[in-house]
């Protein structure tokens, strides 16, 4: 058991021990996401920023630098990342606004990471999780490292649904038999009163309608 978190609490005292790069709990999440090994040095980390800051803007400038209009794919993905994109955290003052960069950056980002894998695709949901990720460290290189890393851990929850149809699952098999027939019984019950409240009304309307006859 001590072994399992021994990383996480080697991570956590890494991070406070340097303070050369980022504070501490925007170095963390490099730490627990696997870009930097607990037992990296400051100069190692650094070497290992300045290398995929540069891997990044190769690979951004390799769909870049292609016209959109030659390629279906990539102007359906900016199409559908864009309309997406306007819609995530608007209330958030660094996503607020028109021709926001940083939601330009987030497009850019998701559009990098799926050009530059095999079998990618996208899927409403990626974009509020690079949301924070841009928030908080504010350089789209970095926010594009973390994120490659967290869809590494995630990614199969995107895969056309079959993550979410999993997951559903093993919900299904966590609860058990007993709060199904408490769900159902309620459901029976709401059906019961909604019966009754039908009767109820016609019941009404046939009492008014006869005691207006009796009337004239």
């Amino acid at each position: 058991m001590i072994r399992q978190y021994l990383p996480f609490c080697q991570a956590m005292i890494s991070c406070l021990k340097n303070m050369s790069i980022y504070s501490d709990y925007v170095k963390a999440w490099l730490f627990l996401l696997g870009v930097f090994t607990p037992w990296s040095s400051t100069k190692q980390r650094q070497q290992i920023l300045i290398r995929k800051i540069k891997e990044y803007e190769n690979l951004k400038k390799i769909w870049a630098n292609t016209p959109s209009q030659n390629s279906d794919k990539l102007q359906l993905l900016l199409k559908d990342l864009m309309k997406d994109a306007i819609r995530t955290d608007r209330t958030f003052p660094m996503f607020s606004g028109s021709h926001n960069v940083w939601l330009e950056s987030m497009v850019d980002i998701i559009t990098t990471w799926i050009l530059n894998g095999e079998d990618r695709t996208y899927c409403q949901g990626m974009s509020d999780l690079l949301a924070p990720l841009l928030a908080v460290y504010k350089n789209e290189a970095i926010a594009f490292l973390a994120f490659d890393h967290l869809m590494f851990r995630i990614s199969t929850h995107f895969d056309s649904g079959a993550g979410m149809v999993q997951q559903l699952g093993r919900s299904l098999v966590v609860f058990p038999a007993a709060f199904y027939r408490i769900v159902l019984y309620m459901m029976l019950l709401l059906l019961f009163c909604q019966i009754l409240f039908v009767i109820f009304f016609f019941t009404a309307v046939w009492f008014l309608l006869g005691t207006l006859f009796c009337i004239r």
